[in-house]
């Protein structure tokens, strides 16, 4: 952190506007503020305190009373600090919460705490947040303190030294390891235990492996092992080089005997290969004879019952014969049975039309020709009344319309008796309306203001849907704005497990020939760590830790 400028107007003891230019004052390196008590050195670095943090270490932060009494009531409390944090130059202005006289009327109101965080970019102040929450974040990040630790090592209070040095040890571990981010140290010796604990799981597993491989060994070759050697620990074997020669010395008695086995075995298999031969032999000459048993037994049996075979033959051959006339005598007989069945309906019918036609009685010839011309001149009349018929109708239908007609005039003449008979009252009505519109009129001055007030609220309304739809895009932006904040963490946190994980070539990166090694503290180096490629370095940390603090 380097500081560059500070302007300070109505806080503390500063009634006045005051401006401080620390580049100027660090120039021989140290400078030191120094006056009777009561000038305000105590108040300069709470003014730098409070622009970082917003707030006063000490005693001082309890009274809430940071605005100077002698400045003049109107004039805001104000301190304006220009520093560079991270190589990245900011500039925090910040006002307490003060009471501030009414723009109407007599009293005070409390004007609410302010911020507004701007960075330097190519020579022009940028700005980043003007929230309070948001401006602490960022400065306690980028100082890698809080308020509390940055008044306990950078800035302590009047009489609070000891605070720190009487702190717990893990308090102080904390914060100097915040202070110096000596965290991955943590990291890389955290790293080196859990490899050494994964080295001795490994290896133990290891030895079980070599110890169930010799216990095996031992047991196929029908040997103990050697006097002294214990299958639970076997690395002083391995060490003096027993192991080995060992198994090769079994292996090489093995192999003998498995030889020799093999020539009995080839012996077993050929005389096993001749029995097997003999005995498919005896199994083919015992079939044989199995099967002329069989045939002769099967022709006694046949030859016993030849007659009878005979006397089936001749029964199969007089049915063959008789196979042809059998569907000409089905056909027969359904013909005979179709005959009668139509014999018995046709009696049946003559039958019925016998009755039918004892019950039918026919006109004469005379009758059908007086019924035909009385039907002619039937029709002739109703053919010479068609045309009256038509005409009344038509009369009838302008008759109705005649009634309706006047039905309606009958209406209007009397509805017009009627609003004659209303019209006197209906202007005594019109005589009090107009009255009362005067009355109105005397009314609308009085009714200008609130119309005016209604155009007010208008607008208002109208201002607010603007502003809700602004605040939409502004919540819109936001969620891109915390999308890449998230990208970006989630970026610096892969970088810092990638550089963790290379802390080896790091390391090895710094070892000179014959220094010792930080770690396991050997002068020799006979196989260093090399890093892979594009692995990252502490820049690249520290502009990924910046590219965060953006997002932010």
């Amino acid at each position: 952190m380097r500081l560059h400028t500070l302007e300070i107007e109505a806080f503390g003891p500063f009634s006045a506007p005051a401006r401080i230019d620390f580049d100027a004052l660090s120039e021989a390196g140290l400078f030191l503020l120094s006056g009777p008590t009561g000038a305000g050195k105590t108040s300069v670095l709470d003014a730098v305190c409070f622009a970082l943090y917003g707030d006063v270490p000490g005693d001082r932060s309890a009274a809430k009373r940071l605005r100077c009494d002698q400045a003049p009531p109107d004039v805001a409390p104000r301190v304006c600090l220009e520093v560079t944090l991270g190589e990245r130059r900011f500039r925090l202005e910040r006002s307490p919460s003060w009471e501030r006289p009414k723009r109407r009327g007599t009293g005070l109101t409390t004007q609410q705490a302010s911020v507004t965080l701007s960075e330097l970019r190519d020579g022009v102040w940028s700005p980043l947040s003007s929230r309070l929450d948001e401006t602490g974040d960022l400065v306690g990040r980028l100082l890698g303190m809080n308020l509390t630790q940055f008044t306990q090592v950078a800035m302590l209070p009047q009489g609070r030294f000891q605070t720190f040095l009487r702190a717990k040890s893990d308090e102080r571990h904390q914060l100097l390891q915040q202070l110096f981010r000596t965290g991955r140290f943590a990291e890389v010796e955290r790293w080196l235990r859990d490899r050494r604990l994964e080295l001795h799981r490994a290896d133990v597993a290891t030895h079980q492996r070599v110890a169930d491989v010799v216990s095996r060994i031992s047991e196929a070759a029908g040997q103990a092992l050697p006097e002294g050697w214990d299958i639970h620990d076997l690395r002083e074997v391995a060490d003096a080089r027993g192991l080995t020669p060992w198994a090769s010395d079994l292996v090489t008695g093995t192999r003998s005997a498995c030889d020799d086995a093999q020539v009995r075995a080839d012996e077993t298999v050929r005389r096993e290969a001749e029995a097997r031969a003999a005995l498919d032999a005896a199994r083919e000459e015992s079939t044989r004879r199995r099967r002329y048993d069989a045939a002769r037994q099967e022709r006694a049996q046949l030859l016993e019952q030849a007659d009878a075979h005979e006397h089936e033959q001749h029964r199969l051959d007089a049915a063959r014969r008789a196979a042809g006339v059998v569907p000409l005598l089905r056909h027969a007989r359904a013909c005979a049975a179709a005959v009668e069945e139509a014999r018995r309906l046709s009696a049946t019918a003559l039958g019925a039309v016998q009755e039918h036609l004892e019950l039918l009685t026919l006109p004469s010839t005379d009758e059908v020709l007086d019924l035909a011309g009385a039907a002619e001149t039937a029709v002739a009349d109703v053919r010479a009344v068609l045309p009256r018929v038509e005409r009344r109708r038509q009369a009838q239908a302008v008759l109705v319309d005649v009634e309706r007609q006047v039905a309606a005039v009958a209406a209007d003449l009397e509805r017009t008796r009627s609003e004659q008979a209303l019209l006197p009252a209906r202007l005594e009505v019109l005589r009090t309306d107009v009255a009362e519109a005067r009355a109105a009129a005397e009314r609308l001055e009085s009714l200008g203001a609130t119309q005016r007030s209604l155009v007010t609220r208008v607008e208002a309304h109208e201002s607010g849907v603007v502003l809700r739809v602004d605040l939409a895009a502004a919540r819109e932006e936001w969620l891109g704005a915390r999308e890449v904040c998230v990208q970006r963490k989630e970026t610096l946190l892969a970088l810092q497990q990638a550089r963790i994980d290379g802390m080896a070539a790091e390391l090895a990166g710094a070892l000179a020939s014959g220094c010792s090694c930080p770690v396991c503290g050997s002068a020799d180096h006979p196989a260093k760590a090399s890093a892979a490629p594009g692995a990252p370095d502490s820049q690249t940390e520290k502009d990924a830790r910046a590219a965060v603090d953006d997002a932010d």
